[in-house]
């Protein structure tokens, strides 16, 4: 449960990292036309909700399946270890 969190917690905080790198980076190298084409508004809601799709929704379904995974393996491995006593 521990090792769970903990890589969730790690891997969206670089998954954030990256992201916001790379879109702060493509936003600063845009084109002057992108500056008049595109209202300021748009770009800073566009921002805020990748971040926050990263930071909340990303971790919660990766934790999720993880645990499916895990319960799967479990599964699979007891159907593996009763099936010789058959």
């Amino acid at each position: 449960c521990f090792a769970r969190t903990e890589w969730g917690i790690i891997s969206g905080n670089t998954a954030s990292t990256v992201l916001f790198t790379r879109l702060t980076h493509r936003v600063v190298h845009a084109p002057m036309s992108y500056f008049d084409t595109t209202p300021l508004g748009r770009t800073l809601t566009r921002f805020t909700f990748d971040t926050e799709n990263l930071d909340f929704a990303l971790p919660q379904k990766a934790s999720l399946a993880l645990i499916s995974v895990g319960w799967f393996l479990a599964g699979l491995g007891v159907m593996v270890g009763v099936m010789p006593l058959m």
